[in-house]
């Protein structure tokens, strides 16, 4: 019995661990890339941040759960994003767009790109 119990707390430590683990560190710089130039718009510490968009920056909390940005001063402050790899896809400006990590391999793949 002792045993069996045993089996059952230690799966459910690694199932536990493990999906805590799934979680993907956001932290850093993200940047927008084109032609333009290299401009920084997000930045994130933990679960919160500042958006740099249109001359003004926005504080922000980052859901890692529903994916979605809350950002103060926004109209409409619930903005859903999506991160793979480096890169962040949200519409946090009127159009939807991409910004990446600084650092990350999409990033130096950009700035190759245009450089």
């Amino acid at each position: 019995m002792k045993k069996l119990l045993g089996f059952i707390a230690l799966t459910l430590t690694t199932i536990m661990l493990v999906a805590c683990s799934s979680k993907p560190n956001m932290d850093g710089e993200y940047y927008e890339i084109g032609d333009f130039g290299t401009d920084l718009v997000i930045t994130i510490k933990d679960d919160k941040g500042t958006v740099d968009a249109e001359g003004s920056t926005s504080n922000m909390t980052i859901d890692t759960d529903t994916q979605t940005f809350e950002i103060s001063g926004f109209v409409n402050p619930t903005v859903k994003y999506e991160y793979k790899g480096g890169v962040i896809t949200a519409n946090i400006t009127g159009s939807e767009r991409q910004y990446f990590k600084k650092g990350s391999d999409a990033y130096k793949e950009e700035i190759e790109k245009y450089n």
